[in-house]
Order: structure tokens, then sequence, then C-alpha cells
């Protein structure tokens, strides 16, 4: 398996950690364009240069690919900056901790908060009411974790 090893500042892996930055940024260099070039399967990001077996200074998403892009950041005294732009998520395309719902799951509470049942929005949305019910216990329990900010409401908790 190829990975792509990204060691971090504290400051950087937190906020991936927390789900906060899904992009790690790698100026454009021929350095970065070479070792991009490569496939990979996994992306490691780690914090500093932790030992093969410190995992909780670890995180490791599957290879998503990267972008070219400019980037305007206090880190670099805020002058434009040509980067290479590294996908950090899942298989779904989600952050470990992604702090936003889907259009669809979206559309489900609105038509729950409308007095509908999951039949009823099984329904008008094609879905079976056993996956509209899963949506809204997955939908509950994430906001009584605090994971959506703000929480989507009104919602019976």
């Amino acid at each position: 398996m190829r990975r792509l090893i990204l060691p971090v500042k504290r400051e950087w892996f937190e906020e991936i950690k927390a789900g906060n930055k899904s992009w790690e940024y790698r100026l454009q260099t021929a350095y970065w364009a070479k070792r991009l070039s490569k496939d990979y399967d996994q992306v490691i990001v780690t914090l500093g240069y932790p030992m093969r077996t410190d995992v909780d200074r670890r995180l490791a998403f599957p290879w998503r690919g990267y972008k070219e892009t400019t980037v305007v950041h206090a880190e670099w005294n805020n002058v434009p900056q040509h980067v290479f732009a590294i996908r950090l998520s899942n298989a779904s395309g989600k952050t470990a901790k992604d702090k936003t719902i889907t259009d669809k799951q979206a559309r489900i509470l609105t038509l729950h908060d409308q007095g509908l049942t999951p039949v009823q929005i099984g329904e008008e949305l094609v879905l079976s009411a056993s996956v509209v019910k899963a949506q809204l216990t997955w939908i509950r329990k994430k906001v009584k974790a605090g994971h959506f900010q703000p929480p989507p409401l009104p919602i019976d908790l």
C-alpha cells in the first residue's frame, strides 16, 4: 500500500482531526509535483514526526487526489501562493466530523417538521420508510452530540 505522509504543525493537525480542515496545502514546487505524480492508496497526516506506532499523532484518509489552486493565507504573509491542495476525506467525500447535512437530509427534516410521517416522507422522496427513520435517528444523534453548527431545528429530541 502506497502512503503519502504529510507532517503538519499541531494547529493544522487539530483542525483536521476536528473535521474543520478538509484540504492540506503544499507549495507548487518540483519536489511536490514529483511526489504527487505517483499513485497512492492513503494519505497519512501526522503531528510532526511521530513513531509509526503512535496512532494518536496519525490520521489516515483514502487518497482522493489533489487540485492545483491559489490561496492567500497568513502562513505565507497573505501573499497569493500557487499550491497543491490535497483532499482529506473518507470515501463518501466527508471529513471525519463533517458539520453539515446533505440536501436530502435537510429535505427529510423539513418534511418531518411539517408533520409528515416517515412513510409519507419516503413516498415524497422515493425512499423507503426505514431509510427515512434511519436518517432521522442519525440526525438526532448528531444534533445531540453537537456536531451540527448550528443544529438543524426544529427537531424533536
